[in-house]
């Protein structure tokens, strides 16, 4: 269950809440045009429409510019855990190979650097202000709750009272 519920955790699917959010675009874009052919439409509803429709469209785009940013910074932290994989791996030949500056260096300059800077990225999306991600890198009990549920049909709330009592 905890693999099915991490594998709706694909980053590169765009999330609900902007998939919501461009449908609510295209209803209104559709409203907007039905009401500049309509006969007797007011300018103010018109204007009042084309005003909803252009606030859901900076919507989109923020969200859309928000998802990016999120999308960049796991790919950054994808990177530095590499990176710092690397780092060990070079420290241990240096070590073996008795180049002790190399492996003093990687142990006490370089890795401590890449450390912090994944430390600093990990904090920075389980901030508060980041609460609303629309990207997580981990499954959370709530998901797998989901799973389970769509899996046996019982209600999500009877499984979740369940895991609360466990």
């Amino acid at each position: 269950m905890i693999d099915e519920a991490a594998s709706q955790l694909e980053l590169e699917s765009v999330p609900e809440a902007i998939a919501v959010a461009e449908e609510q675009v295209v209803r209104l874009q559709i409203e907007l045009r039905a009401l500049r052919t309509e006969a007797g439409t007011s300018r103010a509803d018109l204007a009042h429409a084309e005003q909803n429709a252009q606030v859901w469209q900076r919507k989109v785009e923020w969200l859309h510019s928000d998802w990016q940013a999120h999308k960049r910074t796991f790919a950054d932290i994808r990177e530095l855990l590499s990176a710092e994989e690397s780092l060990g791996a070079e420290e241990e030949r240096a070590r073996r190979a008795g180049d002790l500056d190399r492996a003093a260096t990687i142990t006490y300059t370089e890795l401590p650097e890449v450390s912090r800077r994944i430390e600093t990225l990990q904090r920075d999306l389980s901030s508060p202000a980041e609460a609303s991600a629309l990207l997580r890198d981990a499954v959370t009990v709530a998901d797998v709750v989901a799973v389970a549920a769509a899996w046996t049909g019982l209600a999500a709330d009877d499984l979740r009272a369940v895991v609360v009592e466990v």
